[in-house]
C-alpha cells in the first residue's frame, strides 16, 4: 500500500489538466476528483484467481463506479469476456498494462476518502514496476525503451500462461493419482470377493489373470475407466456366478 507523496500528485493534476483543459481540480475538491490518493495492491500468482479476489472486493467493500480491467492487444478474448460479465469495464491499454482496478470508499478516520485497490499477477506487478520506472510518466516517446518494455510484457504474459498450465497440470495429476487410488481400491475389493467364491481354484486363476489384464491397460490406470456402474455389474455377475 501507498499514500501518493506531493510530488507525484501535483504532476498527475498537471497532466489531467493538459488532457481537460476545462476541468477544475483544486484544494477544495481534490480528495474527490484524484481517486487513487490512497493506493493499495492485491497481488496473486495465477491469473485465474483473478475472479475469487474480484467477489471478495464486490462482497466487502463499498465500490464506487465499475471497476476497470485493462489488458494488452492479444489477450485471450474468454478473458476480456469474464471481465465484461462479471461487470468489469474492460479496456484496451496501448502500452500493455495489465491489472484490475477497483475504486473504494473508506473511512480509516472522520473523513471519507476514495482507495484504489490494483489487483494483478506477481508477472503483471513485476512488468508494471519497471515499465513505471523507467518509462512511466516522463519518457513515452523513447523508443529504445517502449520495445524493450514490450518484449518484456509479453514475456510476462507468456509466463502467466505457463504458470496457469502449471497449475492446471498439478491439478490433473491429483486428480488421476486419486483415480488411480480409487480403482485400486476397487481391485482388491473384487479380489476379496474372488477368493470367497465356491468356484474350483483354477477358475479363480482365471478370473485372477483377467484382472491383472486389466491392471496393465494404460487408459485404466489414468483415467479410471472402472467407474460406479461398471463396479456394480461386476459385483452382479460374480454374484451370479457364486449362484452357479
Amino acid at each position: 500500500m501507498r499514500v501518493k507523496d506531493p510530488e507525484h500528485l501535483i504532476a498527475k493534476i498537471i497532466r489531467k489538466k493538459i488532457l481537460e483543459p476545462n476541468r477544475i481540480i483544486d484544494k477544495s475538491n481534490y480528495l474527490i476528483e484524484i481517486q487513487d490518493l490512497i493506493g493499495l495492491k492485491a497481488i496473486h500468482l495465477f491469473k485465474q484467481r483473478w475472479l475469487s479476489i474480484h467477489n471478495f472486493i464486490m462482497k466487502h467493500y463499498e465500490v464506487i463506479g465499475s471497476p476497470k480491467g485493462y489488458y494488452r492487444e492479444g489477450d485471450p478474448q474468454e478473458f476480456i469476456t469474464k471481465l465484461t460479465n462479471s461487470g468489469i469495464e474492460a479496456e484496451l491499454h496501448n502500452s500493455g498494462y495489465r491489472s484490475i482496478h477497483y475504486n473504494i470508499e473508506i473511512k480509516p478516520g472522520r473523513q471519507k476518502f476514495i482507495a484504489e485497490i490494483q489487483v494483478r499477477t506477481i508477472f503483471e506487478e513485476g512488468w508494471s514496476e519497471i515499465d513505471h520506472d523507467l518509462r512511466y510518466p516522463y519518457h513515452t516517446d523513447n523508443i529504445l525503451i517502449n520495445k524493450s518494455l514490450q518484449i518484456l510484457n509479453r514475456l510476462a504474459g507468456s509466463s502467466d500462461e505457463l504458470g496457469d498450465f502449471i497449475n492446471l497440470l498439478q491439478v490433473e495429476n491429483s486428480i488421476n493419482e486419486q483415480n488411480i487410488h480409487d480403482r485400486d481400491i476397487k481391485i482388491k475389493e473384487f479380489q476379496a470377493i474372488i477368493e470367497n467364491l465356491k468356484i474350483e481354484k483354477n477358475e479363480k486363476i482365471s478370473i485372477n489373470k483377467k484382472f491383472a489384464d486389466i491392471n496393465e491397460i494404460p487408459h485404466i490406470l489414468t483415467s479410471c475407466q472402472l467407474g460406479d456402474s461398471a463396479y456394480d455389474q461386476m459385483l452382479t455377475k460374480i454374484a451370479r456366478l457364486n449362484k452357479e
